[in-house]
């Protein structure tokens, strides 16, 4: 557990290394011509590429073990991420319209409360149900799309929406679980980490130091959290792996 822990830590990292550097040269491109255009669009196919490559990667090696293969495999498992991703985007896309709808007609939605329950003051449940929609956004829909590109992995297109896939995608303890790792290895390094800088740090070399090291923590907490999430969500591996 330990060793593939660490190898699929190390994958997610490269993977994200990848992706950041293709990220920062879209960034930095210019779309002043059109060859330039077609640059960045070449460097988004990268970037989804190199995602898709990560978590077919991530997904084959907790299922079938790590080897040489695993980058072939990963390689030839991009098309289907497509779907998956495709999924987790319909999905923000409708819970974030809700949450705007939700956010646009909060007056009103508190006007009816007052009359109907005599509820003055429902901005604990506006806040609550913001809280379950952002749980559906980063928790719910990223990991119901990993086991479904798991499935797919693993035993190819035509059982995607059995029971058994289901069953593991919506499990409560399976859901519970990603929900703490997400909350312990992401959240909670972000918002307490990202923005501390210890007092009294000297305007020295020690701040980019600082700011380096913080940063490699925060990444490689990222990594590990994600690669459990990959655990949960791997198939068990089919026969002859």
């Amino acid at each position: 557990m330990i060793r593939a822990l660490a190898l699929s830590t190390a994958w997610v990292l490269s993977g994200a290394a990848v992706f950041a550097a293709l990220y920062w040269g879209f960034i930095n491109t210019p779309e002043s011509t059109i060859f330039m255009l077609g640059l960045s669009l070449l460097l988004v196919i990268g970037m989804g590429v190199v995602l898709g490559v990560t978590w077919s990667g991530a997904l084959d090696g907790w299922s079938r073990g790590w080897s040489g293969g695993t980058l072939r495999r990963a390689i030839g498992g991009v098309p289907a991420c497509l779907p998956a991703a495709a999924f987790v985007l319909v999905i923000w896309w409708i819970v974030g319209r809700g949450l705007g709808w939700l956010d646009a007609h909060s007056g009103e939605i508190g006007a009816w409360f007052i009359v109907s329950f005599n509820w003055s003051d429902v901005r604990p449940l506006l806040r609550g149900v913001h809280y379950a929609g952002d749980w559906l956004r980063m928790v719910v829909a990223p990991f119901a799309a990993l086991v479904w590109l798991g499935e797919t992995l693993s035993r190819g297109w035509r059982p995607l929406v059995d029971r058994p896939c289901l069953r593991r995608a919506f499990s409560p303890t399976r859901l519970a679980l990603a929900t703490m790792v997400v909350a312990l290895f992401i959240v909670a390094p972000l918002y307490y980490g990202l923005y501390w800088v210890p007092a009294g740090l000297p305007p020295t070399w020690m701040e980019p130091a600082f700011a380096i090291g913080k940063a490699a923590v925060l990444a490689l907490a990222g990594a590990v959290g994600l690669s459990l999430i990959s655990r949960l969500a791997a198939p068990v591996a089919p026969r002859g792996y």
